[in-house]
């Protein structure tokens, strides 16, 4: 985490044209790489793997997907693109279809009535 604000300042601050477009983002960096490392680091590690654990087994789909984009926003944010624009599309693709899919209740919360089986005794009306 250190590694990644100290690189992003070094080379997103420079000539007039800077590849970190917003000052309070150049701010972030900067506490991140003084001090906030130590707390964000093992944050953001396990935080991606919980994601990536999560979306393979398609659980809380588009809280994944929302908390993936945040992550690709960072890198966006830091002035390395990279494919992270396309993954943040993808991103919003899969919360879209979450929004709609069919799930076990517990993995949507909030959503028991959308997830569950239709009746199949009730006549449409």
């Amino acid at each position: 985490m250190a590694g990644f604000a100290k690189g992003a300042l070094a080379s997103g601050t420079k000539g007039d044209h800077p590849d970190i477009a917003y000052s309070w983002y150049v701010n972030w960096l900067e506490w991140l790489r003084d001090t906030g490392h130590t707390f964000f680091g093992p944050l953001v590690a396990i935080g991606e793997v919980v994601i990536g654990i999560a979306l393979i087994l398609g659980l809380f789909t588009g809280i994944m997907a929302f908390l993936g984009a945040v992550l690709n926003f960072s890198f966006v944010f830091a002035g390395s693109a990279g494919v992270n624009p396309a993954m943040i599309l993808v991103s919003g693709l899969l919360i879209l279809a979450w929004t709609g899919s069919s799930c076990p209740s517990w993995a949507r919360p909030g959503t028991a009535a959308r997830c569950s089986a239709p009746d199949p005794t009730r006549t449409p009306a």
